[in-house]
């Protein structure tokens, strides 16, 4: 078959093959100068472009004459050629190689390479064919026809084996083949330790995370079981002040409602106790004229004067008597004003000492320091404390001393807060114990007096806002301990005294 480049032989199954699209490559040998012919210019004008002969020969025409082809005197295959690899370049530098066996050594960063390669063999070099191949990067050979250069580019740093063989015509690859052998040098970080360094670091950071995670969740975790304590801790406590202040709600509605029950049955007690002293304080008016006239008569008031003394100090504890029940049936309305702890307790020992008598009992007084003056009325106040002594003094045997004392407790900056605490303690005979939870009642006694004494001291004190304790022992020693605001009884509790007094004066007594 001629063509511009010479005579070609091409067996008819790749032909076949090749229409039948089961290859895309053709083989075939062409016959140029080096095999005779005057001028590889062989296509003729018409056709057809060649001609056989009777003996078999092929004739074509050529620019440089008429060409003749025996095909029974053409070789069979020809041996194949040897290769050799001419020259090595990356990135442009020519590249030598070692004299030893060692690869060729590359520079790291190396992008492009040039491989140029040859045939030993100056038969028709032209129709020399080649094909190579980079172990590792290329998967087959690489048919390069008659080119005679191999490129490659951005190859992964390491060992590298570059094969390269060829043949001749239509000859067969031959068993020989040129080796280059050439190592890419790793930048540090294409490196196998600066990868097994990457993971160890991924490893230690994904390890510290997971530590570090670990570590948060279980603060976390911590922190949120002191949360659930703490408000588990406030829940029982606002729960316990909750129920203490039910509680304490409780006892104050019980205890309110004994004031009332206690209010209304002395108020029906002050009524009938007024009504009872109102008819009764008559007759003692005239008994008092007549025990008068008797002890001034002429003629019998010598003979009758002791009968008379007897009748006088009956109708005096009489008047007494009657005096407590008014007292406690309409209690005078207060006059609050600031006192004097201290003056207040001299002032009572004077009074005591007046009814009583120099000699009576020993009396000893204690005033605390910077005690504060106290909102109250005095006269009341004073007369709770002379009739505590007089109590001890009537009710207490083996009585010796009575000590008052006035002290501040429960100082703070609120004044409402403050208070005064007064006592006072006999040395006598105590107050049997089934007697104390009665000590205040209205007209309990345990067979001497009223039974009003203590009853109007309490009521006195509990008008100013203030409380009275009683601590006795069987032993002997007995001690009153009374607690006033220095602030005072509240308004509210003047208005109670009014409304208490209304019904009449009431009288004092001190």
């Amino acid at each position: 078959m001629s063509s511009n480049d010479g005579i070609f032989r091409v067996p008819k199954d790749l032909l076949a093959a090749f229409a039948e699209k089961k290859t895309v490559t053709i083989d075939c040998v062409l016959y140029g100068r080096s095999d005779g012919i005057r001028s590889s210019e062989c296509n003729g004008g018409s056709q057809p472009a060649g001609w056989k002969g009777r003996d078999g020969r092929l004739w074509f025409p050529t620019a440089g004459g008429a060409v003749v082809v025996d095909p029974a005197r053409i070789h069979g295959s020809p041996r194949p050629p040897g290769v050799v690899v001419e020259e090595f370049e990356a990135d442009g530098l020519r590249l030598d190689r070692p004299r030893g066996k060692g690869p060729v050594v590359v520079p790291a960063g190396t992008g492009r390479f040039e491989i140029r390669y040859t045939a030993l063999t100056f038969r028709s070099p032209e129709t020399v064919r080649f094909r190579y191949r980079l172990e590792g990067l290329d998967g087959d050979w690489v048919e390069a026809g008659t080119r005679r250069t191999a490129y490659y580019a951005h190859l992964a740093p390491g060992d590298h084996r570059f094969r390269v063989t060829a043949r001749s015509g239509d000859g067969s690859w031959g068993d020989a083949e040129a080796v280059l052998a050439f190592r890419l040098l790793p930048y540090f970080y294409q490196t196998t330790w600066f990868y097994g360094a990457c993971i160890l670091v991924a490893v230690l950071i994904t390890g510290g995370g997971y530590r570090l995670r670990i570590h948060q969740v279980r603060a976390r975790e911590r922190e949120l079981e002191r949360v659930v304590r703490d408000r588990t801790r406030e829940l029982s406590a606002a729960k316990g002040a909750l129920e203490e202040s039910n509680r304490t709600l409780e006892q104050r509605v019980e205890h309110a409602t004994r004031v009332i029950k206690e209010k209304e049955r002395m108020a029906a007690y002050g009524l009938m106790v007024a009504s009872v002293a109102h008819e009764v304080r008559h007759p003692i008016f005239a008994l008092q004229a007549a025990s008068y006239l008797l002890r001034t008569d002429p003629k019998d008031g010598a003979r009758l004067a002791p009968q008379v003394d007897i009748i006088e100090r009956e109708i005096g504890r009489m008047a007494a008597l009657m005096d407590d029940l008014l007292e406690f049936a309409r209690p005078a309305a207060l006059v609050p004003a600031p006192a004097d702890p201290g003056s207040l307790l001299k002032q009572a020992v004077e009074t005591y000492r007046a009814e009583h008598g120099d000699d009576a009992v020993e009396i000893v007084v204690c005033v605390g320091d910077d005690l504060p003056a106290v909102v109250m009325d005095r006269d009341r106040i004073l007369q709770v404390l002379v009739n505590l002594m007089d109590n001890a003094q009537k009710h207490a045997r083996g009585l010796r001393k009575v000590t008052l004392s006035a002290r501040a407790e429960n100082a703070s900056s609120e004044p409402d807060r403050s208070r005064v605490r007064l006592d006072v303690v006999n040395d006598g005979a105590g107050i049997p114990a089934e007697s104390l939870p009665h000590l205040f009642e209205p007209f309990y006694t345990t067979g001497r007096g009223s039974g009003l004494g203590l009853a109007i001291v309490r009521r006195i004190i509990t008008d100013h806002a203030g409380t009275i304790e009683v601590e006795s022992r069987p032993e002997g020693g007995t001690t009153f301990t009374i607690l006033l605001p220095v602030a005072g009884p509240a308004p509210a509790d003047h208005a109670n005294f009014a409304a208490r007094s209304a019904a009449g004066d009431g009288g004092r007594k001190t």
